[in-house]
């Protein structure tokens, strides 16, 4: 039996949160000479096993499986095949998806004290939106300001309006 692999990547990273393909490439680094390899995933909970695949590069190599959706939460690990037969399997490695789809990103608008009516902060350039995820904190989009009215006209000039 010959070493497992190591150091584990997906397409964007060692460990992304929030890739945005549904199709990762995946890579590894074989100890010994690699013939062959398979590849095992846990993804949202489901575990699938790819059939071997007969091939010497450990890079980049396509996704074994049917597309991930948006927030899919996926564990990996892969074990090769060398002249010495099969390797241990290697330690898993995960990654998210993001959001894959444009219906997957909702837009709230936010309100409080202190905040503009609507008309008034379309007129000042504002954006009070948050980008709401269902797991993650709202990425808060109030104070943004369009900064291209502010701009001083150089002497001489006429300031746009």
């Amino acid at each position: 039996m010959t070493a497992a692999p190591v150091r584990l990547h997906v397409e964007y990273g060692p460990r992304p949160l929030g890739i945005g393909v549904s199709q990762p490439r995946l890579s590894w680094q074989s100890p010994s000479g690699q013939l062959g390899y398979q590849i095992e995933a846990t993804i949202d909970g489901a575990v699938h096993t790819a059939a071997p695949a007969e091939d010497e590069a450990p890079f980049l190599r396509t996704w074994p499986f049917p597309a991930l959706g948006s927030r899919s939460q996926v564990s990996w690990r892969v074990r090769v095949r060398s002249e010495a037969g099969w390797s241990a399997w290697s330690a898993a490695a995960e990654f998210e998806t993001g959001l894959l789809e444009v219906s997957d990103w909702r837009v709230h608008r936010r309100q409080g004290p202190g905040t503009a009516a609507a008309a008034g902060d379309a007129r000042r350039g504002v954006l009070p939106a948050a980008v709401h995820h269902p797991r993650r904190a709202p990425c808060a989009g109030a104070g943004v300001r369009d900064r291209t009215r502010d701009l001083r006209a150089a002497p001489g000039r006429q300031q746009a309006r």
